[in-house]
């Protein structure tokens, strides 16, 4: 639940950034977006664990919102 509430909270500090556009925001976007691509391939290749799968579809599922 904690991994599901940060990247709720990535996903609500990024969510107006093209509304309302500063450079601030969207250097924020950016390394946010960056961050979960790392996390994404950090995720890859760790062995297996319980919710790795899980954790994988969560960090793409909120990176495609980013790309769409």
């Amino acid at each position: 639940m904690k991994f599901e509430n940060w990247l709720k909270g990535i996903q609500l500090e990024d969510r107006d950034v093209w509304t309302t556009t500063t450079p601030e925001a969207l250097a924020r976007n950016q390394n946010h977006t960056y961050l979960l691509q790392a996390l994404f391939v950090r995720l890859a290749l760790q062995p297996d664990f319980p919710r790795k799968a899980d954790f994988k579809q969560k960090v793409l599922s909120l990176l495609k919102t980013r790309i769409d």
